[in-house]
This record gives structure tokens, sequence and C-alpha cells, in this order.
């Protein structure tokens, strides 16, 4: 009896350890690796987009090379020699 209760124990623990110690490397998942994640989450996640100033533009692909309407949280410029460049929105 007293070595199944040590086996038990010694399960556990072990066990225990390994639940740390994938929490502290990995981390719990985000929200956009949940599958049930609520559809007003990309609305509040807009929210800091529209408090950062982010432009929500890119460059076109068409001559002459302008700034267009995106999707997601980027910052067009244009440059003085004709070309353009896009950065990601923190």
């Amino acid at each position: 009896m007293r070595e199944s209760a040590r086996h038990v124990i010694r399960f556990l623990v072990i066990f225990a350890v390994v639940a740390v110690l994938s929490l502290l490397l990995v981390g719990p998942a985000g929200p956009s690796l949940n599958p049930y994640v609520s559809a007003l989450t990309d609305v509040l996640a807009g929210s800091d987009v529209i408090a950062s100033n982010c432009e929500m533009k890119t460059c076109s692909t068409s001559v002459p090379v302008t700034c267009v309407n995106a999707l997601r949280s980027h910052r067009c410029a244009l440059h003085g020699n004709g070309t353009c460049t896009t950065t990601i929105c923190p």
C-alpha cells in the first residue's frame, strides 16, 4: 500500500512540474489561437489602432504609386523618388 501511494505521489509531482514548466516556457494560448473567440474581439482590437493614430493604409500596386485603404493596421509612406513603403502599426 505504501509503495502504490508513493508512486501516485511521485506521478502527481511530476505532472505538476511539467504543467508549471509548460506554462512558464510556452505561456497560455492567446485569443487568436482560441477557436471560441467573440466577434467583438476584432472591434475591440480596432480601438487600439485608432488610439495609436494608425492610418490603415498601404502602398498601391498601380502606377503612380499611392497610399490606399488597408484592411489591417498598416502605415503608408510615399517617398520623393516615387517609391512607397508600408510598415505595420504597433
